[in-house]
């Protein structure tokens, strides 16, 4: 059969006008249709009892894929990526699931953890604004004044000269009760030292105490007995605690501000009306130190003449207890006036305030290595939730009785070959993806982070 083309008649057929079935030669060659297949009986039977091959719950579906590729437009070789719409309905419910756990993932385990590294690296960002911000912090000066470092530093270092220029001079005005300064030998008030100073403070309360239960009458013996008599004693302690209290704070405070006016020698030099007012201050301290060794004397007395004992014991008592409470006083004023000078006072201002600075500053670098080893850790932690979210998501698909199913129904029906691999999962991975994106971002924040250790 020729075609030819006639400038009257358009397309003729071996001199004939077309028909329309001259064309069907032209058509392609139909595809080669599949013979149907079915599943095995004994398959369908066993599985049933849960012995496989189709998994136990997934048999009707398995049969509904195979007959569908049984079905005329079916029946032919197909691409094993693309899944059919009888397999996209038997794979959606499980891919349903696996989305609700990724999302889960994110929302409950990943996104948390985010949270608390970025948490972490605020405060080592706070660290390391106070770590570089320290070291430039004004420091008080002994006088109220605001000292930058530099001249903090200098005023300390013109003191210590100055100490170490009157030492090496011979003059013990900077010197303690137990000679040299503790600020210059770099000493730090100890246990010891605190109970030596309670002592000091203390040493007294046990002799008013006892002229206090003279002077009110306590029988000794009904103590925690009788009721009224055990109150009173009571009443004699707060009174000897008060008594003790402020004798020694009066006497202390005294020295504390005749110790600003202590010369090289260790004696005092003034101005002429400071020192008529620290006379005065002195001649007060001596008749309060006199009353209570008085007070102490005279009670003793009297209780020892009552009680009919022998004079000389009794004076001797009287002598003693009265020496003990004024030694007290004498103590109380002598270890504070001696102990070191104004200079030593503010030199002590000063470094006191540069040790609290330096400790200060250890602590927040001790800190902030901590965090940044546990913000490193957790960085980690949300990689491994990372991958274990992506992984886990895809295996709940391709792990499932569904996929199962449909890789089975495959390897029936044959229409895709001899690979019954199965397209990739289809999840929606936008959430996971930025929690990656977050995961870099503060992997990169924590390696900058530790190379400014």
């Amino acid at each position: 059969m020729t075609s030819t083309y006639d400038p009257n008649n358009g397309v003729t057929v071996n001199g004939r006008s077309p028909h329309p079935f001259d064309q069907l030669h032209d058509l392609p060659t139909p595809i080669r249709l599949l013979p149907p297949v079915e599943i095995p009986s004994r398959h369908i039977r066993t599985s049933y009892f849960g012995m496989g091959p189709i998994p136990f719950g997934k048999i009707n579906a398995t049969r509904s894929l195979v007959d569908e590729a049984n079905l005329p437009h079916h029946s032919h070789p197909r691409r094993p990526d693309v899944l059919t719409p009888a397999e996209e309905s038997v794979r959606t419910g499980v891919e349903k699931q696996a989305q609700a756990y990724l999302d889960r993932a994110v929302t409950h385990t990943i996104e948390p953890k985010i949270r608390r590294v970025k948490n972490i690296h605020a405060e080592i960002n706070n660290l390391d604004h106070q770590i570089s911000s320290l070291p430039n912090r004004s420091y008080i000066g002994p006088d109220g004044q605001t000292l930058t470092p530099e001249q903090a530093d200098e005023y300390s270092h013109l003191l210590a000269h100055e100490v170490a220029s009157d030492n090496s001079a011979g003059a013990t005005v900077h010197q303690g009760v137990n000679g040299l300064s503790d600020t210059l030998r770099g000493h730090k008030a100890t246990k010891n030292d605190r109970r030596r100073e309670f002592a000091k403070l203390a040493m007294d309360a046990p002799v008013f105490f006892l002229a206090m239960l003279g002077l009110l009458n306590v029988n000794y013996q009904l103590i925690l007995i009788d009721a009224f008599t055990t109150i009173m004693a009571g009443v004699a302690l707060v009174f000897a605690l008060l008594g003790t209290i402020l004798l020694a704070v009066t006497m202390r405070d005294m020295a504390r501000r005749h110790r600003r006016y202590k010369n090289k020698e260790g004696g005092i030099t003034a101005p002429p009306t400071v020192a008529r007012r620290m006379k005065i201050e002195l001649i007060a301290l001596i008749t309060i130190g006199a009353l209570a060794v008085g007070v102490m004397s005279s009670r003793v007395l009297v209780d020892g003449l009552n009680a009919d004992s022998n004079p000389i014991l009794v004076g001797t008592l009287a002598l003693l207890f009265g020496g003990l409470i004024g030694y007290s006083a004498y103590t109380n004023y002598t270890s504070v006036f001696d102990n070191s000078s104004i200079q030593i006072e503010r030199l002590e201002y000063l470094t006191g305030q540069f040790q609290h600075r330096e400790d200060k500053l250890d602590s927040a670098k001790n800190a902030r290595s901590v965090l940044i080893e546990s913000a490193g850790q957790k960085a980690a932690d949300i990689h491994r939730a990372i991958a274990k979210a992506r992984t886990d998501a895809e295996h709940t698909v391709s792990n499932s009785n569904a996929d199962k199913a449909l890789r089975i129904a495959r390897s029936y029906h044959g229409r895709t070959g001899i690979s019954a691999a199965l397209p990739p999962v289809r999840l929606d991975y936008s959430r996971l993806d930025l929690a990656a994106t977050q995961a870099t971002n503060i992997q990169n924040t924590q390696n900058n982070l530790e190379r400014h250790i």
